[in-house]
């Protein structure tokens, strides 16, 4: 591990798999770590971040297998709106859950997690991130962005709620 301060996490598939084995014996702390923990801060930011986690729980993390460093953070998928052609035909619209049908697994959490966290926070999107990461399958996990959506709705309002709907492909 060249820098505890510094280097930027993510979870390995180890990592995935042991937030809903639990076959690992982690701290409280330490699960909470793993539990909340992206390419999106470094180490450290996060250790003070999540209540009660030490440099020791990301060492014990890092150990064992579940989290790896990044070199740098993967681009998110850009969303490109769609432009009606003259002359040709519009599509019919897309409902929310047919949007959602498109995305795979790794695409589908990704966004959902970074969304949650860019609107709702680390604390106040903590509940919505245990839903999404106790997804053991891309059809829970679709079901689950539906609930984010309406949660954004609810907490947001219906433009932001509008924009998460877009960004998931959504036309109706």
């Amino acid at each position: 591990m060249a820098s505890i301060e510094t280097d930027r996490y993510v979870r390995t598939e180890l990592g995935r798999n042991e937030i809903h084995a639990r076959s690992v014996a982690l701290s409280r702390s330490s699960r909470n770590l793993l539990l909340m923990i992206d390419d999106s801060r470094s180490g450290s930011q996060w250790v003070a971040c999540v209540r009660g986690s030490t440099p020791d729980d990301l060492r014990q993390l890092f150990a064992a297998g579940l989290i790896a460093p990044v070199a740098a953070r993967a681009a998110a998928p850009a969303v490109v709106p769609v432009v009606p052609v003259a002359g040709v035909a519009e599509a019919e619209p897309v409902t929310l859950e047919a949007a959602v049908e498109r995305w795979s697994y790794e695409a589908l959490y990704g966004l959902l997690t970074s969304e949650v966290r860019e609107r709702f926070g680390l604390i106040r999107g903590y509940r919505l991130i245990l839903q999404i990461e106790s997804c053991a399958n891309v059809q829970v996990l679709r079901q689950v962005a539906i609930k984010v959506v309406e949660s954004v709705r609810r907490t947001l309002g219906d433009e932001s709620a509008a924009r998460l709907r877009e960004m998931l492909g959504a036309t109706a």
